[in-house]
């Protein structure tokens, strides 16, 4: 079964209704072909919206999340997103603890950003 980390962008589009990536992918967990992940960084982005503030509108957005497991940042994660930046394959520390996570626990990545990504050795980047 193919193990995917969805990025922040993957499932803010698929709250405002913008593309298809998520719904495609939960659909394919129902059926056992994949199993979907996110990491404390996509949550915590998420759950920065301002949208949120409204109870109805957080309530849903914890009910779409609980169809993903949630990996910590433990301390493999962290090692790997320090040689990431050191080797400057990533810029930004939230997309070193995405692709550190992937690369730690061998899944691949959804996400439209995949310029952020690029330069990240062994990364299998899934395709819209």
């Amino acid at each position: 079964m193919k193990k995917i980390l969805v990025d922040t962008d993957v499932i803010i589009d698929f709250t405002n209704g913008k593309n298809r990536i998520l719904q495609d992918l939960l659909e394919k967990q129902k059926k056992e072909e994949v199993e979907l992940y996110v990491n404390s960084v996509v949550l915590t982005e998420f759950f920065t919206s301002k949208n949120l503030e409204d109870k109805e509108k957080f309530r849903k957005a914890k009910e779409l999340f609980s169809y993903f497991r949630l990996i910590g940042i433990g301390s493999k994660i962290a090692f790997k997103t320090a040689e990431l930046l050191r080797r400057r394959e990533i810029d930004f520390l939230g997309d070193g603890y995405i692709a550190g996570a992937c690369l730690v626990k061998e899944l691949g990545l959804a996400t439209r950003n995949k310029r952020h990504f690029e330069r990240v050795a062994g990364l299998r980047l899934i395709k819209d």
